[in-house]
C-alpha cells in the first residue's frame, strides 16, 4: 500500500512537471534505490516522459535546508513560549521589567552572550536571579532555536 501510494504522489508530480502552461510543482520524495527503478518505469509507462531521478539535487537540498530550517523555528516557538514569553511579550519586544532590551533588537552573539552571561553570573541588567535558571537550562542548539524563532517576529 505505501509503494502505491508513493508511486501515485510521483506520478501525479511528473504530471505536473510536464505541464504545458508552466504551472508546474515539484514533489521531493525520499525512497530507497529499488523504489526509485519503480517509480521510474511507472513514470515511462504512463507518462511517456521522465523527470530527472537523481540523488542530492540542488532543489533537493535546498528543500532539506528549508524543512531543517522549519523544524528548529517550531520547536524554537515552542521554547520560546515555554521559557521566555511571559516576561519578554508574545512578540519578544517587550522590556521586561523595565531593565531588559527587546530581544528582536539583539544580534545572535548578543543574544548568545547574555545567556552565557546569565548561567556563568557574569551579566546581569537586573533581573538575573529570574534569567540564571532559564540560561542554565538551555544549551547552544536551544538557544539557537529560540533565536531563529524570535528573528521570525520581527
Amino acid at each position: 500500500m505505501k509503494k502505491l501510494i508513493l508511486a501515485t504522489l510521483f506520478l501525479a508530480s511528473s504530471i505536473l512537471a510536464n505541464d504545458t502552461d508552466n504551472n508546474s510543482e515539484c514533489l521531493c520524495l525520499k525512497v530507497d534505490k529499488a523504489m526509485a527503478k519503480e517509480l521510474k518505469a511507472l513514470i515511462k509507462k504512463y507518462n511517456g516522459k521522465v523527470i530527472s531521478v537523481s540523488k542530492n539535487t540542488q532543489e533537493q537540498k535546498k528543500f532539506e535546508a528549508k524543512q531543517k530550517l522549519t523544524k528548529s523555528i517550531s520547536i524554537g516557538e515552542k521554547l520560546y513560549k515555554s521559557n521566555c514569553q511571559e516576561c519578554h511579550g508574545e512578540d519578544a519586544t517587550k522590556e521586561s521589567y523595565g531593565t531588559s532590551r527587546a530581544l528582536t533588537s539583539l544580534t545572535r552573539d548578543q543574544f548568545k552572550d547574555a545567556l552565557w552571561g546569565y548561567s556563568n553570573d557574569e551579566y546581569n541588567r537586573g533581573m538575573a536571579i529570574l534569567m540564571k535558571p532559564i540560561a542554565d537550562q538551555l544549551i547552544d542548539e536551544d538557544q539557537d532555536k529560540i533565536y531563529e524563532y524570535i528573528q521570525t517576529l520581527k
